[in-house]
């Protein structure tokens, strides 16, 4: 907010007030405008890339020596971004699998943690979230197709009698119709995807809660929207059940993971409740696939450094962030970041940003 010395300004105190109102609400404005016109660059650079790419006058940069540790969600044949814009289509994910496994030096993720590295390519591990039942069905056939390994980090919700994930509920209620609700008895409206309550998201505030809060407003939902019955949607929120987890456990080019019990932003909830997710999560994979569990991803991306020493302390070795939130991270060999993709550019562009590192 700008200030104003009033005493050196011959005016009401009202209207000044008034006045660093309208100069607070212009810089945020401001702000916002320069988000805007970030995002609209990036889209007229990633266009100019694509029409490059089209007429041959642009090639893909040579992939180097570096690391990278990919970050996929789901994987749908049609992929409907507007239910699920962390997902992929089949498509993409195999012509995206086959060119890593022609052109990356592609590694599992303990391999990656023990310092795996080519002298001429990019090194490259990858990873799922939240254990989607269409890893098993779309994505698992296409990594052993291209005999590429991958860790998938499972919430495991199951294990408290739920087969659907808060986040999910959410976004498939405003998808089928859901126009409002209600949580701690305030108003949200569905606009742009999202329920908005004045500036507070729904989703950000359900983040900042534990599972008793999540678990009141999931069940409230459940009982009104009839979207678990209908097949349509099954792909954007079916989970792995404890048969086709140790189905996809089975498999050469699997590995399986901690996201966590209930989906929550682990830095939001106490210590002792993490604890809790920490290590119910981890001996229910384990007794599902009677393998040791060593690694975890947090959902959200959401840690602190205690954390991060508890985890250990729990037996994770191997800890995924989406981005360090912490100067120590980066050189903490426990922790390591990840490159999420992106569903709405094309493959030329999604490889580029792959070997630069950013988008």
């Amino acid at each position: 907010m700008v200030l104003i010395d009033c005493t050196k300004l011959n005016v009401p105190r009202k209207l000044l007030f008034l006045l660093e109102l309208l100069l607070s609400a212009s810089e945020i404005v401001f702000g916002l405008s320069l988000v805007l016109i970030k995002k609209a660059q990036k889209k007229i650079e990633w266009a100019f890339r694509d029409l490059g790419y089209a007429i041959g006058t642009r090639k893909l940069p040579n992939a180097n020596a570096g690391r990278q540790i990919m970050l996929y969600h789901g994987v749908t044949k049609n992929a409907k971004l507007d239910i699920n814009a962390r997902f992929i289509s089949t498509a993409q994910f195999e012509q995206q699998i086959s060119y890593m496994q022609s052109n990356f030096h592609v590694v599992s993720l303990d391999e990656y943690f023990k310092g795996a590295t080519h002298p001429s390519k990019l090194t490259i591990a990858i990873t799922f979230d939240d254990g989607y039942l269409n890893n098993l069905i779309e994505a698992l056939p296409i990594l052993e197709k291209y005999e590429v390994p991958a860790t998938f980090f499972v919430t495991t919700i199951r294990e408290a009698g739920y087969d659907v994930l808060w986040a999910d509920v959410l976004d498939l209620y405003g998808y089928t119709g859901g126009a409002e609700l209600t949580f701690n008895g305030e108003c949200y409206i569905r606009k742009n995807n999202d329920f908005w309550s004045g500036n507070n998201k729904l989703k950000n505030v359900l983040k900042a809660t534990g599972w008793e809060e999540k678990q009141q407003f999931v069940d409230e939902i459940l009982a009104s929207n009839a979207f678990l019955n209908d097949p349509h949607y099954f792909p954007y929120f079916k989970l792995m059940d404890e048969q086709e987890l140790q189905k996809l456990s089975a498999s050469p080019y699997a590995t399986l993971g901690s996201h966590g019990l209930y989906h929550n932003c682990l830095d939001h909830v106490s210590i002792s409740a993490c604890q809790k997710e920490l290590e119910v999560s981890k001996n229910y994979l384990e007794n599902i696939t009677q393998k040791e569990v060593t690694s975890l991803a947090y959902p959200d991306g959401s840690y602190t450094r205690e954390i991060v020493d508890l985890a250990e302390k729990t037996g994770y070795t191997m800890q995924l962030s989406v981005e360090q939130l912490f100067a120590e991270d980066t050189s903490d060999f426990r922790i390591e970041n990840r490159f999420g993709v992106n569903p709405y550019i094309r493959f030329n562009n999604q490889m580029e940003c792959i070997i630069n590192g950013r988008y």
